[in-house]
């Protein structure tokens, strides 16, 4: 699905919110691990290989969803967005009336 110039730009705004809130999430598993072992609940050790497995597990789901991506992947990748709910289904009234039917008919079937 290709997207009009107007739609692309939304696209990317929606993208970069998408990942900004990914940032948040994996930033906060992060820090109830570190928080475990501050807490005493964890050893040092088990901490550090529980922080570097969840660091690494993350930076494979950001390098799968957000590397190399262009301009005819932004459709797809806003749909995994709003189908994992990182951005609001609000945010689907930016786009144009085609492509927002869409977005809900991919919805719908999901």
């Amino acid at each position: 699905m290709t997207l009009s110039k107007p739609d692309k730009k939304v696209a990317r705004e929606l993208i970069e919110r998408g990942l900004e809130t990914e940032f948040e999430e994996g930033l906060t598993e992060f820090a109830g691990i570190i928080a475990d072992w501050q807490s005493g609940k964890t050893s040092v050790k088990d901490t550090y290989y529980g922080l570097f497995k969840s660091v690494a597990e993350f930076d494979k789901h950001i390098a799968r969803r957000y590397d190399r991506i262009t301009g005819s992947n932004y459709f797809w990748i806003v749909l995994q967005l709003f189908v994992d709910k990182k951005i609001p289904i609000s945010e689907m009234d930016r786009f144009a009336p085609d492509v927002q039917m869409r977005y809900r008919f991919l919805m719908d079937e999901l």
